[in-house]
């Protein structure tokens, strides 16, 4: 009588123990990628043994790769409902009400400096010059503070993310779609809420400086168009 063993080979070049699998493979074929749960710890002379919970593909497969990376690391894709919830309830604009207490940056020529290629749109400046013939440089950060309330589901989730994620062709963010890729997104020709400083300059000298919740409307520089 022959028994055939199916081992299994870690992503993580650090381990070097054997790993036997046991139990359903769930159609794992040879190369595929797959999430093992261990069900016996290696000691003198017994390889570790481990379950196939969970097949992510083809192991050749790119995207996959990056998948296995961030089970690897703990890292989920994927949001809590209360978390998305919360997202949900959140407007779908900066609305009048949003305003009050803000300076109205709307007037100045903000764009963004995040490159082409960013994943995310979350810092923007303006230069303006100023009557006595000094510059006022404005430094915009989108307000997330503003729609992420403290303790609550997105902020729970954020602090345990840490950080978003961005991998070739893959990005993890730290905040659901509704804020990283609308509200707090300073995407051109739409008003959003920042946390804006305003530094004035004489010379390339900073003389004073004023720091302010504020509201801006970014615009596109392209080699086509130009904003007054």
């Amino acid at each position: 009588v022959f028994h055939t063993v199916l081992t299994a080979r870690p992503y993580d070049v650090h381990m070097v123990c054997k790993i036997d699998l046991t139990g359903d493979l769930l159609g794992a074929k040879a190369g595929d990628a797959v999430e093992l749960k261990i069900i016996d710890y290696p000691r003198h002379g017994v390889p570790l043994k481990a379950q196939v919970v969970r097949v992510l593909g083809s192991g050749s497969s790119a995207q996959v790769q990056l998948r296995a990376l961030l089970e690897g690391h703990g890292i989920r894709e994927d949001f809590p409902e209360d978390a998305l919830a919360e997202a949900e309830s959140l407007p779908g604009a900066v609305r009048e009400e949003d305003l009050a207490g803000r300076f109205d940056a709307r007037g100045l020529s903000a764009f963004t400096i995040d490159g082409e290629d960013a994943k995310d749109f979350d810092d923007a400046v303006s230069l303006e010059k100023t009557e006595d013939g000094a510059w006022e440089l404005g430094v915009h950060i989108a307000d997330v503070s503003y729609y992420v309330r403290r303790g609550g589901a997105i902020d729970r989730e954020a602090l345990a993310r840490g950080t978003s994620v961005y991998l070739p062709g893959l990005t993890v963010p730290m905040l659901p779609e509704a804020l990283c890729n609308g509200l707090c997104s300073l995407r051109p020709d739409v008003d959003r809420l920042t946390l804006s400083v305003f530094l004035r300059l004489q010379d390339g000298v900073v003389i004073s400086h004023r720091l302010t919740p504020a509201v801006i409307h970014s615009r596109r520089l392209s080699p086509r168009r130009r904003y007054r």
